[in-house]
């Protein structure tokens, strides 16, 4: 039976797409909570340059909604700006955290030097 699944495989495509939709709503759903806690937390805290953290996890989370449009309309615009917003959420990420890398190193010199 095994090889009758590898040679033929049948999978309910719109099965799939459901399942899709379901796990980007909880996508976006645990994105949104991240992003929310993460603000707080960071405003709370006074560290302004970790609060592109939070900008980053939101704009991943606004990646998810663009995608539970294009669902609805299969336009490939809808897809291309959550495309764009994922990649500008990533790099916000990544830019906070070259900055708290490149200031633990700074301090490291500093300590290195006195």
């Amino acid at each position: 039976p095994t090889s009758a699944l590898a040679s033929s495989p049948y999978f309910n495509y719109a099965r799939l797409a459901d399942l899709s939709f379901y796990m980007t709503l909880m996508n976006l759903s645990i994105l949104s909570f991240i992003a929310f806690s993460s603000m707080k937390t960071l405003v709370r805290a006074g560290n302004p340059k970790l609060l592109y953290v939070p900008v980053g996890f939101a704009l991943l989370a606004v990646a998810q909604y663009s995608l539970v449009l294009a669902y609805f309309d299969n336009g490939v615009e809808t897809f291309i700006g959550s495309l764009a917003a994922r990649i500008v959420g990533l790099f916000f990420i990544a830019y906070a955290t070259y900055l708290v890398t490149s200031k633990k190193r700074m301090e490291i010199a500093a300590r290195k030097a006195a």
